[in-house]
């Protein structure tokens, strides 16, 4: 009795949040390696800093996930996975995550330790890409229509993603995005797979 009232503290804050949930799966993109790459949306999500990085770096730690981001505001996430690992099993690593979160108090995490969430970049890359003080540039042009509310909707999610800085649209499908780290292709395809929009291969080398 007395080990389960000692419990009690550490487990309050966990029990004060229900668990996240899969609210709709917006988009998955099969590839020729085998692997998957699936947007979706979730709910019951807290939103702390901390929490969303401690919980990508624990996610990322099961090596069937090659990559994982939440968006800012914790509603929607994607990865990247071998195509058997589903949406239910990334949503259960997550409430894994979380659990771990609450139960340990885990400290602040090391800003470098968030850099995992890029590290397994594809091969390709921007043909177009440049520096401005601290920021890194890259630009490309999407196969997509000019479509203002497609535009919007597609800066909106740049915006929430958690590693783009700002966005300017230049017109004629084509982007300028900043980040506090270098940006590949295959992260700025997983933020389109829901509008099935891709990178022209003009912008690619």
């Amino acid at each position: 009795m007395k080990k389960i009232i000692a419990l009690l503290p550490v487990l309050l804050p966990f029990v004060l949040f229900s668990q996240v949930q899969l609210v709709s799966t917006d988009a998955t993109k099969y590839y020729p390696d085998n692997t998957r790459i699936t947007y979706m949306q979730l709910s019951q999500y807290p939103v702390e800093v901390d929490f969303l990085k401690f919980v990508e770096l624990e996610v990322l730690s099961d090596t069937s996930i090659q990559r994982f981001n939440l968006s800012k505001d914790g509603k929607t996430c994607f990865y990247q996975a071998q195509k058997d690992i589903s949406e239910a099993m990334v949503v259960e690593a997550i409430n894994d995550a979380y659990y771990l979160y609450f139960a340990t108090q885990v400290p602040r995490l090391s800003e470098n330790d968030s850099d995992k969430t890029v590290a397994n970049q594809g091969s390709a890359d921007f043909v177009k890409r440049g520096v401005l003080n601290e920021y890194f540039i890259c630009w490309f042009t999407l196969d997509m229509p000019d479509d203002n509310e497609l535009v919007k909707n597609i800066i909106s999610t740049f915006k929430e993603s958690g590693f783009i800085s700002d966005v300017n649209y230049n017109g004629n499908a084509s982007f300028e995005v900043y980040s506090k780290g270098v940006i590949y292709p295959d992260e700025i395809d997983a933020l389109l797979v829901r509008w099935d929009v891709a990178i022209q291969k003009e912008s690619l080398k």
